[in-house]
């Protein structure tokens, strides 16, 4: 395999009953949480990034679909809805699902903007798209046709039906395959290359194997965030921001689900 290109993100397991002070805790180190933590700490604010899966360098990327599903993905890759009809393929790793999703980066139909302005909702998503497409180096070059989306396009084309490159967010990539399982040769754009890398450039802490449990609620705010941890908890309190829950779009932190009847569920918990 390729000698792994690793990442420059600084990640540690915090000791049990540690007490952590920031100006901010962000949940989830994915697409979401990484946004947000890279802006803060840009913004000169102290961060503290909780992740609940372990840190997995690119030592560990690209090797057996086995191995991969075990270190990457949620529940080993056999997760699934509550009657077990629906297999759902979530990563589970620092870096969330970028770490092995398939770069396709597109932006939202046009159909659904044209919805969404009929509802009275403004549109200024162009300016952020431009941003995230240049931090993410998303682009159409790096996609090589194979021999069956060869095929596919001329049969496209024969019946005059349009085609075009799936956008991707990669850079070097040379198409070696086991994208799911991690990118040894840091080709692909992941949160790990890219915004949680810049979080800890501006002094973002990341903690892994850290799942938030209790929103702490003082006064009337959001105070900080319990988190369980290997032997135990640690509390990070937040001084200047409500805990940022960036919720995950498959599996929310066990605090939003305990907060939901609790006395945080009065509060503003995202940025």
């Amino acid at each position: 395999p390729d000698e792994p290109n690793l990442s420059q993100v600084t990640v540690r397991t915090p000791a049990p009953d540690e007490s952590i002070e920031v100006d901010a805790v962000v949940i989830g180190s994915g697409a979401g949480g990484s946004v947000a933590a890279a802006a803060l700490a840009a913004a000169g604010r102290s961060v503290v990034v909780l992740e609940r899966a372990a840190h997995v360098t690119e030592h560990g990327f690209g090797g057996g679909e086995l191995d991969g599903l075990a270190r990457l993905f949620l529940d080993r890759g056999l997760a699934a809805t509550a009657d077990r009809g629906i297999a759902i393929r979530a990563g589970s790793a620092v870096g969330g699902g970028t770490v092995v999703n398939w770069n396709t980066s597109l932006r939202i139909p046009a159909a659904v903007r044209e919805e969404w302005r009929a509802a009275g909702i403004d549109d200024d998503l162009d300016r952020h798209y431009d941003a995230v497409e240049e931090a993410l180096s998303v682009n159409t070059h790096e996609s090589e046709r194979n021999g069956p989306n060869r095929v596919l396009e001329r049969g496209l084309e024969a019946l005059g039906l349009p085609a075009r490159t799936i956008p991707r967010n990669a850079s070097g990539c040379g198409d070696c395959g086991p994208c799911a399982v991690g990118c040894r040769r840091g080709a692909k754009r992941s949160t790990l290359r890219t915004y949680l890398a810049d979080a800890c450039r501006d002094g973002a802490t990341l903690l892994d194997r850290s799942e938030a449990r209790r929103i702490l609620v003082e006064n009337g705010r959001v105070a900080g965030v319990v988190a369980a941890v290997p032997g135990g908890e640690v509390t990070i309190r937040a001084s200047a921001y409500a805990a940022s829950n960036v919720r995950s779009a498959v599996v929310p932190p066990s605090c939003s689900r305990c907060s939901a009847t609790s006395e945080a569920s009065k509060y503003p918990i995202a940025i």
